[in-house]
């Protein structure tokens, strides 16, 4: 088959493109998505491997308290999580001067979480925007309580 009637059938032609609608409009009789409904994924893309808040120096304890930890909140959706308490399994919002880790650039002016684990232990990231809008990307495993001021 060639290219042409590969993409053709793929739903990549240039009518179908033309007639698309712009990221956030919604066609008559397709609501928008409401990515607060729709259950967690996770991203390790900008994780923190080494240093003092990087899963390098996990124990097998700590990854299996973490693991445990993404499927039960793989099995939520954000608007469940923002209304549970920050104790149990919601996030609380960590002030950006109360970080002691350098951030990556792609998280510089996002709103950074902290999803507590195990004992008071964190795992800190970002929330995705746009159509990324289920997705929580993972910055930190805080095993030690260093990544950031725990003092009110």
């Amino acid at each position: 088959m060639t290219r042409r009637r590969k993409q053709k059938r793929a739903g990549f032609d240039k009518k179908s493109r033309k007639n698309a609608l712009p990221f956030g409009e919604k066609a008559e009789g397709y609501p928008l998505v409401d990515f607060d409904e729709l259950p967690l994924l996770f991203s390790f893309r900008y994780i923190e491997e080494k240093g003092s808040c990087g899963y390098g120096g996990c124990s097998d304890r700590e990854f299996a308290l973490v693991f445990k930890k993404l499927i039960l909140l793989s099995e939520m959706n954000w608007r469940q999580i923002k209304g549970a308490s920050r104790q149990g399994v919601g996030a609380e919002k960590i002030s950006p001067k109360s970080l002691r880790v350098g951030i990556p650039q792609i998280a510089v002016g996002k709103e950074i979480l902290g999803i507590r684990y195990g004992d008071k232990k964190r795992i800190l990231g970002f929330r995705g925007v746009g159509d990324e809008g289920r997705l929580f990307y993972i910055l930190f495993i805080d095993a030690q309580r260093k990544a950031y001021d725990h003092s009110p």
